[in-house]
C-alpha cells in the first residue's frame, strides 16, 4: 500500500477518546488510505445487519496469521491494545477505550464502571501509529472477545491480555501451541512458551495491581483484590468461549458426512471410509474385514498421534505402511442419531469409529492438524495387530460408547497410540499404575517408566520443532493431556457428576483393561505380532 505524505503526521489523542469526536486528521488520513470503518463491539444479539456479523461476513474464510499485544508509548495512560493479520493480507486493530461522551473519569472509578467503547478498526500495518508509536510487546496467534470497562478491573489491559492467550492454553498442559515471541529490555523479540507468556502477562497484572493499590483510600480497593478480581475475570471469559465451542459440536469433525467436502485429487485414489465394527463375536464387520484382506502391506512404520487446529481441536491417529500408503482413524459422534444431551452422561451413543486412506500423515482433508507425538518403528509392527486393539476397544464395556467426558476421540486415539508402543517395545506390564497424577505440571509417578529408545519417539515442542524423546517422556506428555481434559470437563458445564481425578482414573483403568485384552491376544516375548 502506498505510503501517502501525510501518512505519518503525528497526531495523539488520548487514548480514551474516539477518533470520531477528537481527531479529524485521523479521519482524513482513514479516508485516504482507503480503510475501513471502524466497528463498535457490543453485547446483544449478534444476527445479520449487526456491524460485527457484517464484518466478519466480509472476511469469511480468513484465519489469522499473527496477533500482537501492543503498548502505545505516550504517557500517562500507555494505552494496550490487540493488533493482527489475516491471510488476506488485512491488519486490524482491537481497542478498549472510554466513550468520548462520558462526562466524568471519575464515574469510571466506581465498580459497575461505565459503558465500555471496544472497537475493531483496520490498519495499514500491525505496527501502524495513527494514533500513538507503540511497542510490540507479545507476538502469537489466537482470539477471543470480552465486554465492561471500569478504570479498576476490566480496563484495556484485561480485553488485551486475554486475547493473546491461545484456544489450546485450556487444552493442554502439553502438546501443540503457538511460537510466542516476547519482548526483552533491549527491544530485541525474544522465542517464548505459554507458560513464559502466562507468566509475563501476570507480572504485568501484579504491577498494574500494585499502582491501583497506591490508591487504595482514593479507589477503595487493595493490589491483591484488583489481581484477584482480573484473573477470576478472564477465567470466566475463558470458560465461556470454551462452553461457546463446545456448544457447535458438529464441529466434534463429524463434518465428514457434508456433502461439499472438498477432496485433492491424488494417486491411487483414496478408498471411502470404513466403519471399524465388531460383532458380539468380536468378529469384524465384512466391509472391515475386506479393508484388511486388500492390502498386501501389513507393515506399520510410521505413526503419529495428530490434532486439528479448530475448536474443539479433534484428535486421530495417522499412520504409514511400508509401502507408502496413509490412513487415518478417527473417533466420532453421528449426530443424526442421537442428540447432544445423550454424549453428556456414561451411556451415550455408540461410537462412529472408522478408518480411511489419505494422501499423506499430513492430509488436510478435514481440517488443518498438527502432529503432537511420531513414532518411526524399527521393530516389526503388524497391521493386524492395530485390528486387535480396535477389536478390544469394541468390546469394553464402557470404551465402545461415545461420551464427551470419557470415551472420546482423545481416549481413542491415545489409547491406540499406547497400546501400540507397548507392542513395538515389548512392554508386557500395565500401561498406567493404580494412582492417577493429582496435579498438572507434577512429577508422573503413575507412569511406568521405560529403557529409552529416543532414536524412534519424536514429540511436539511448543514451538512446533520435533524433538526427540524417551517412551517415558511420551507417557508423561499422554497423561497430562488426559489430565487437562479432566480438569476442563470438571469446570464444564458437561460434568454431571465426579472429579477430574475420578474421570482421569477411570480413563486410565480402561486403557489398562484395553492393553491387557491386546496382550492376552497377539504379544509374544519376543515383542512380535502372534497370529
Amino acid at each position: 500500500m502506498p505510503q501517502l505524505p501525510f501518512a505519518g503526521l503525528p497526531s495523539a489523542p488520548p487514548p480514551g477518546s474516539s477518533y470520531f469526536i477528537s481527531n479529524a486528521l485521523i479521519v482524513a488520513k482513514r479516508v485516504a488510505l482507503g480503510l475501513e470503518d471502524p466497528v463498535r463491539i457490543q453485547a446483544g444479539k449478534w444476527g445479520e445487519g449487526h456491524p460485527v456479523v457484517d464484518w466478519s461476513l466480509r472476511h469469511r474464510g480468513a484465519k489469522i496469521q499473527c496477533m500482537q499485544l501492543r503498548k502505545e508509548k505516550k504517557h500517562p495512560f500507555f494505552h494496550e491494545y490487540i493488533s493482527f493479520r489475516l491471510d488476506d493480507g488485512g491488519c486490524f486493530r482491537l481497542d478498549r477505550r472510554q466513550l468520548p461522551a462520558e462526562q466524568s473519569p471519575l464515574d469510571c472509578a466506581e465498580p459497575s464502571g461505565v459503558a465500555a467503547y471496544d472497537t475493531i478498526e483496520q490498519i495499514a500495518s500491525l505496527d501502524d501509529s495513527m494514533y500513538n508509536k507503540s511497542d510490540c510487546l507479545a507476538v502469537t496467534g489466537a482470539r477471543t472477545k470480552t465486554e465492561v470497562h471500569p478504570i479498576l478491573q476490566d480496563r484495556s489491559t484485561n480485553l488485551n491480555q486475554e486475547s493473546t492467550l491461545p484456544t489450546e492454553g485450556a487444552t493442554t498442559a502439553w502438546g501443540v501451541a503457538p511460537r510466542f515471541i516476547q519482548s526483552s529490555p533491549s527491544d530485541a523479540m525474544q522465542g517464548s512458551t505459554i507458560g513464559d507468556l502466562q507468566a509475563y502477562l501476570y507480572s504485568m497484572i501484579h504491577a498494574y495491581s500494585a499502582r491501583v493499590g497506591q490508591y487504595m483510600f482514593l479507589l477503595g480497593c487493595s493490589a491483591e483484590v484488583v489481581e484477584r478480581d482480573i484473573k477470576m475475570a478472564m477465567n470466566k471469559v475463558w470458560h465461556q468461549a470454551w462452553d461457546q465451542a463446545w456448544d457447535q459440536v458438529p464441529a466434534l469433525s463429524e463434518h465428514f458426512l457434508a456433502t461439499k467436502l472438498s477432496i485433492q485429487p491424488f494417486t491411487p485414489r483414496p478408498e471411502s471410509q470404513v466403519r471399524i465394527q465388531f460383532n458380539q463375536n468380536r468378529d469384524p464387520s465384512t466391509s472391515l474385514l475386506h479393508w484388511r484382506q486388500h492390502h498386501e502391506s501389513k507393515i506399520i512404520v510410521t505413526m503419529q498421534l495428530r490434532r486439528e487446529q479448530k475448536a474443539p481441536f479433534h484428535e486421530y491417529v495417522a499412520f504409514k505402511l511400508k509401502n507408502g500408503s496413509c490412513f487415518r482413524v478417527d473417533r466420532r459422534w453421528l449426530s443424526g442419531e442421537q442428540s447432544l444431551l445423550a454424549c453428556t452422561n456414561d451411556k451415550g451413543p455408540e461410537a462412529y469409529d472408522s478408518i480411511e486412506q489419505i494422501a499423506t500423515l499430513e492430509d488436510s482433508t478435514y481440517d488443518i492438524s498438527d502432529c503432537l507425538i511420531q513414532f518411526d518403528f524399527s521393530k516389526f509392527v503388524d497391521l493386524d495387530f492395530l485390528f486387535d486393539v480396535f477389536r478390544a476397544i469394541a468390546s469394553h464395556k464402557q470404551a465402545a460408547v461415545y461420551t464427551i467426558r470419557r470415551f472420546n476421540c482423545y481416549f481413542y486415539a491415545h489409547t491406540i497410540i499406547l497400546c501400540t508402543i507397548h507392542c513395538a517395545y515389548g512392554f508386557w506390564c500395565d500401561v498406567w499404575q493404580s494412582q492417577p497424577q493429582h496435579s498438572l505440571g507434577s512429577s508422573s509417578s503413575h507412569a511406568v517408566p521405560h529403557p529409552r529408545h529416543s532414536a524412534e519417539v519424536k514429540r511436539t515442542r511448543p514451538e512446533f520443532e520435533m524433538e526427540e524423546s524417551s517412551f517415558w517422556d511420551v507417557q508423561l506428555v499422554l497423561s497430562d493431556l488426559i489430565c487437562t481434559h479432566g480438569v476442563r470437563v470438571e469446570e464444564s458445564k458437561f460434568t454431571v457428576g465426579g472429579s477430574a481425578k475420578d474421570l482421569e482414573r477411570s480413563v486410565k483403568e480402561a486403557m489398562n483393561d484395553i492393553w491387557r485384552d491386546v496382550r492376552r491376544r497377539v504379544i509374544r516375548p519376543s515383542g512380535r505380532y502372534q497370529h
